[in-house]
């Protein structure tokens, strides 16, 4: 019983999650190819900047700074969304 009430969601929470997903998706559309790539390989399959580094052809510090500069173009793009 427990179970099934944390799966459930009101359609409205299951609409904010797909309007998240979709900002989210928009996002990072606005990045370059490199920022994406790197930014998924660290966020989403949890690739270590050294290995984000060698697959990208950079050193650890420059896939940190791509990295971090697509977090903040993220970011940007995401409040900027939600605010207009």
């Amino acid at each position: 019983m427990r179970d099934e009430q944390l799966d459930y969601h009101t359609p409205f929470e299951i609409l904010a999650e797909k309007e998240d997903e979709q900002l989210i998706a928009n996002a990072l559309s606005q990045l370059s190819f490199r920022r994406r790539r790197a930014f998924i390989l660290k966020v989403v399959h949890g690739k270590t900047l050294q290995k984000i580094g060698e697959e990208l052809g950079v050193s650890r510090e420059r896939a940190r700074q791509i990295i971090s500069k697509a977090t903040r173009l993220m970011r940007c793009f995401i409040i900027h969304t939600e605010i207009v």
